[in-house]
């Protein structure tokens, strides 16, 4: 098995994109809100933007499978964004304007500590924006936030799925930071389990491969399935769906996917 570090990197840029980002877009909030110069603030929140939308990001290598960036970079990143800005820009607007409560620490502790804890989805997103999972040959290669290891087929001892329920925490964080907006979030996503492919070597310890958002895992699956990898039943049943693949009718037209596709 090898493993090497040059997603570390990687992980700075991430979170450095981020974070110039934020500061721009609450330097912005700060003097609009706060100083009345609207041309200095949206030039703040242009510079914000470029410097989250113009540095290159990594790209995973030929025939690798990586998360869909909309619902797990983009989205987190922009939740991240609207929570962590408005924390940590109030208390700012308000000491502008009230300098007697700007004096007090616990009125910025008040809104600072949400917003640190928003932070944290940043790093959500930073780490789903480096992980990729490629199966080439007769091995296995896992790239997160930590490194990158490559794992011989001959060293896997099995394959199994796993189910999380979400952290009992996540709703009551979502609504408190975002009111109204942060339940529908919490409504929407809350409540689903995340899952996994656990890689069980021989030597006792694993590999844990987050497969919420894989476009292709059934394929991966497939692929371990001829190599002769041990997969527990679940996963088995998974890959015979995708040998032996049923018909699906849609509720309007009654149309297989295959027609469905033709009639597009």
């Amino acid at each position: 098995m090898g493993t090497s570090n040059p997603q570390r990197m990687i992980v700075l840029t991430e979170l450095l994109r981020r974070g110039g980002a934020l500061v721009l877009f609450i330097a912005g909030a700060t003097i609009g809100l706060g100083y009345g110069r609207a041309d200095l603030a949206l030039a703040a929140i242009v510079a914000g933007g470029l410097v989250y939308a113009l540095p290159p990001r990594p790209k995973p290598p030929q025939g690798a499978v990586y998360h869909e960036r909309m619902p797990t970079v983009f989205m987190p990143d922009l939740l991240g964004f609207m929570l962590a800005t408005t924390f940590f820009t109030l208390p700012l607007i308000v000491a502008v304007n009230q300098p007697s409560l700007g004096q007090s620490p616990w009125f910025f502790a008040m809104f600072w500590t949400p917003g640190a804890v928003a932070l944290l989805i940043f790093w959500i997103a930073a780490r789903h924006q480096c992980l990729w999972l490629r199966v080439l040959g007769h091995e296995l290669t896992l790239a997160d936030m930590h490194g990158i290891v490559t794992l011989p087929f001959s060293e896997i001892a099995r394959v199994r799925a796993e189910t999380r329920p979400p952290p009992r925490w996540l709703k009551p964080l979502l609504v408190l930071f975002g009111g109204w907006r942060g339940f529908g979030i919490a409504l929407l996503t809350a409540e689903r389990p995340s899952h996994a492919l656990i890689v069980e070597k021989r030597d006792g310890s694993h590999l844990r491969i987050p497969a919420d958002a894989f476009p292709d895992v059934r394929g991966v699956l497939a692929v371990l399935n001829r190599n002769d990898v041990a997969l527990d039943a679940s996963l088995k049943a998974q890959v015979e769906r995708k040998r032996h693949p049923r018909p699906v009718a849609t509720a309007k037209a009654g149309l297989t996917t295959g027609q469905r596709h033709k009639r597009t």
